[in-house]
């Protein structure tokens, strides 16, 4: 992600939350990109000030290997971001590409343009994508979940 985030000749900020074992390493490339001034590492947070962060942003990149269907998801989409993810892994059955979120490969050179992609979307079409997402997070809810049950068993 800050490979491709050097890449853009755009203005950015980027929030980091969390504290994990690959923080110092990522605090490193952020100074040898020189984009360390663009970026805030927040260190372990407690929920409420992630959500806070995610009310605050308008994108959320997460291109983690191998992972599983990531809750992280669909805060970011209840939040009006526009969410990037890992083609083939856990959440890319409920993603859609274009529709309510966009897939990619781990590659820096396709997030780059997934990024250029989005940001040259008309408003119009930014707000198809929310509102898709926002739909696709209100179908999974529990009562939601609950009720499509009872819904295949009473068939």
């Amino acid at each position: 992600i800050l490979k491709s985030l050097a890449l853009l000749p755009y203005d950015f900020h980027l929030t980091i939350m969390g504290e994990g074992n690959k923080s110092k390493m990522l605090k490193n490339l952020a100074s040898k990109l020189k984009i360390n001034n663009k970026i805030t590492f927040t260190g372990e947070i407690q929920r409420e000030e992630v959500l806070n962060n995610l009310n605050k942003s308008d994108i959320f990149i997460l291109l983690s290997n191998n992972e599983s269907f990531g809750l992280v998801y669909l805060e970011a989409m209840s939040a009006k971001n526009i969410v990037i993810a890992k083609k083939n892994d856990g959440i890319d059955g409920i993603l859609q590409n274009g529709q309510n979120a966009f897939l990619i490969n781990s590659d820096i050179y396709e997030l780059k343009q997934c990024i250029e992609k989005i940001l040259a979307l008309k408003e119009n079409q930014i707000e198809l994508i929310k509102e898709q997402a926002l739909n696709t997070v209100q179908n999974l809810s529990s009562s939601q979940a609950a009720k499509n049950y009872l819904d295949n068993i009473n068939l």
